[in-house]
């Protein structure tokens, strides 16, 4: 995906683990799949499709 998606990904996975909440709680909360979450944080994925 690129410097976009591995940048934004940081951003997530960061602000996720500062906040102390779990891929499940986050994406849960975002209205995704745990996997939609965790391709966002690893760069794979910049928009994903809603769950």
């Amino acid at each position: 995906m690129g410097a976009t998606g591995s940048k934004l990904g940081r951003l997530v996975s960061g602000f996720r683990k500062r906040a102390g909440l779990t891929q499940l709680q986050v994406a849960e909360q975002a209205g995704l799949s745990a996997a939609g979450l965790r391709d966002v944080e690893q760069g794979r994925v910049v928009r994903p499709a809603p769950h």
